[in-house]
C-alpha cells in the first residue's frame, strides 16, 4: 500500500492545522497524508467500520462507490492510484457542522485508461465518531470532469 500513490502527481497546499478543532485536523492531516502517499495514515484514522462513499458511475470512474470498513477504502485508494494521475489537489472552505467536517475541493488530472485531462469540484464530508474516529466520508458532486474523461 506504500507505493500506491506512486503514479499521482499531486499540488496539495500543506495546511497548518494549528488553532483548529480536532476533526479539522483530522481531516486536514487525511489530505496532507493523501498527499504525502501515507494511505495507512489515513486508514489508522477511520472507524473499523468506516462508510466511505465517492459519486460517480463507476462503470466510468474506477473509485466511485461505496467502501465498508478499512480494507475496502484501501481498495478506493488502490482504484484511485491505478486509474488517475492526479495533478491539482485543492482542499479549501473548511467548515463544520456538528460532528461533520465539511470542505470544497478542487480537483484536476489525467484518467490513464484514456489519457485525458479531467476539472471536477467536489464537496466532501467527513463524519467523526464520539472517540475521534471518522466514521462516514463522502465526496458529493456531479463528477462531469472525469466522467467525460472516461469516454473513449
Amino acid at each position: 500500500m506504500k507505493n500506491i500513490l506512486t503514479i499521482l502527481s499531486i499540488t496539495l497546499i500543506t495546511f497548518s492545522a494549528s488553532a483548529q478543532s480536532a476533526n479539522v485536523q483530522t481531516a486536514i492531516d487525511g489530505y496532507n497524508k493523501f498527499g504525502a502517499g501515507d494511505i495507512p495514515g489515513i486508514l489508522a484514522s477511520l472507524d473499523a467500520n468506516i462508510v466511505w462513499s465517492h459519486d460517480g458511475d463507476p462503470a466510468l470512474i474506477p473509485f466511485a462507490g461505496t467502501f465498508k470498513g478499512q480494507a475496502e477504502v484501501g481498495r478506493f485508494f488502490e482504484n484511485v492510484g491505478k486509474s488517475v494521475k492526479v495533478t491539482v489537489f485543492n482542499p479549501t472552505n473548511f467548515r463544520e457542522q456538528g460532528n461533520q467536517v465539511i470542505n470544497d475541493t478542487h480537483i484536476e488530472g489525467v484518467l490513464l485508461a484514456t489519457g485525458k485531462t479531467y476539472v471536477d469540484d467536489v464537496v466532501m464530508t467527513w463524519t467523526f465518531g464520539p472517540d475521534g474516529k471518522v466514521i462516514a466520508w463522502e465526496a458529493k458532486g456531479p463528477m462531469t470532469g472525469i466522467s467525460a474523461a472516461a469516454r473513449k
